[in-house]
């Protein structure tokens, strides 16, 4: 879906969502061609700023799993990705992408109030561009 069809789309929408609408795209040479993991946790705003990428990217195949992470799920290069997570009452969210050489923007909070449409753009190396829409 092109920018402008997702921007009129999030127009049409409306009301108090109780899910997420997260689309992720990318292109063929994010991560190099290669698949990325991409996790979505819950998470302190204050915890988030000290996380490094060793100990978030641990997170990923923790069993049992930890009670933070949301959901796991493969990021396959020029793929869209458009999952609904639950909206967290009280709770930050966050999405993490796990590239092989990371650059500096890899992870994206998502503060409260949580918007009720994410759309994040992948570059090579790290996130490019993030548009939300508030509820």
């Amino acid at each position: 879906m092109n920018r402008a069809a997702w921007g009129l789309g999030l127009l049409v929408l409306g009301g108090c969502a109780t899910s997420v609408r997260l689309e992720v795209q990318s292109s063929e040479k994010t991560n190099g061609g290669r698949p990325l993991y991409m996790m979505v946790r819950t998470v302190d705003s204050r915890a988030l700023l000290s996380e490094d990428y060793a100990s978030a990217s641990a997170l990923v195949f923790t069993h049992p799993p930890d009670k933070s992470v949301q959901k796991v799920q493969t990021v396959l290069p020029g793929k869209p990705l458009v999952l609904n997570l639950p909206r967290p009452d009280e709770a930050e969210l966050a999405v993490y992408f796990f590239f092989t050489q990371p650059g500096d923007k890899w992870r994206v909070p998502l503060n409260q109030p949580i918007p009720s449409d994410v759309m994040v753009e992948l570059g090579a190396s790290n996130v490019k561009r993030v548009m939300v829409r508030k509820k």
